[in-house]
């Protein structure tokens, strides 16, 4: 068989093996989000054992993609002899063949980092319950954390305070001494000078808090969901002024306002401060992680 011919028979029967490899390398990558969302909390709550004030850094998956790229050549040399003398035999003398086959496979998830002050607060708060209990969150930011339609505290509520109840006590372990960290540890992460880890069987303690996590991360912070509904206020119609117009005719100024239960003048729209938020939205805000491999 020719050389190139078995070459592109090759190539034909590779087209088989790179769909196999695209679902193999598909798979794998869905795998690691697992780890990664696992991993960012455990960061996040070794952050905050070291300093309760620090503001986490969180990044939901947004997308992801890999690719595999199958590709061969063929390099081909014929050499021809041409001597000069008693007895030379000119003509074909060699040939040679040279094939290349390359794949390429890439992965990436594209990922949404926070960066609404409310979302921060109530990601912080959520990992000051687990490392040091629900009793040191501040009354500010635990409003961020309960269900809206049962605080009527203005702001926004993110109502994931039912699900952190859920947390096993002693679920989550805390040393300056890594010796201390157990080999058979689940998740394990490290801040200066301070680790935190999870054994196997408190995992569900850590699925609950990674969860809380992308309730608060995915949704829009301008969604009223978040926001408790306000009474519907009471239209008010009065008498502001009496006037004479100038040719003699009598008429008065009249306004219409709303009130509360409290008789307090209010806006007919309840006002909450937007945000701009980059929930699949704004790209300009989003990295990338990439890796390319070339075997």
């Amino acid at each position: 068989m020719k050389p190139w011919t078995l070459l592109m028979a090759c190539t034909l029967a590779s087209t088989g093996c790179t769909t196999m490899a695209l679902e193999r390398k598909t798979l794998a990558l869905a795998s690691t989000s697992e780890n990664l969302r696992y991993q960012e909390v455990m960061d996040n709550l070794a952050m905050v054992a070291h300093d309760p004030s620090a503001l986490p850094a969180y990044a939901s998956i947004y997308s992801g993609a890999t690719g595999i790229t199958d590709s061969a050549t063929l390099g081909s040399t014929t050499s021809w002899a041409h001597l000069v003398g008693a007895g030379a035999q000119n003509g074909f003398a060699s040939e040679s063949t040279n094939p290349s086959l390359m794949r390429t496979a890439v992965d990436n998830w594209t990922l949404d980092p926070i960066v609404v002050p409310e979302k921060l607060e109530a990601l912080r708060s959520a990992c000051q319950w687990a490392v040091y209990g629900p009793e040191t969150i501040s009354p500010t930011d635990v409003h961020l954390l309960t269900n809206p339609d049962q605080d009527p505290t203005f702001g926004r509520h993110f109502d994931v305070q039912a699900r952190l109840a859920r947390l096993r006590p002693g679920w989550l372990h805390k040393s300056r001494c890594f010796e201390e960290v157990p080999l058979r540890a689940a998740y394990r992460a490290h801040y200066r000078g301070i680790w935190v880890w999870v054994m196997p069987d408190d995992l569900e303690s850590l699925s609950i808090l990674a969860l809380v996590f992308q309730d608060i991360a995915r949704v829009n912070s301008n969604s009223p969901t978040l926001f408790p509904t306000p009474p519907n206020p009471s239209p008010l119609l009065f008498t502001t002024a009496n006037w004479i117009s100038p040719d003699g005719q009598p008429f008065n100024v009249q306004a219409l306002v709303n009130v509360d239960i409290r008789k307090n003048v209010i806006s007919d729209v309840a006002y909450y401060p937007a945000r701009i938020d980059n929930v699949a939205s704004d790209p300009t805000l989003r990295s990338i992680i990439a890796v390319n491999n070339v075997p």
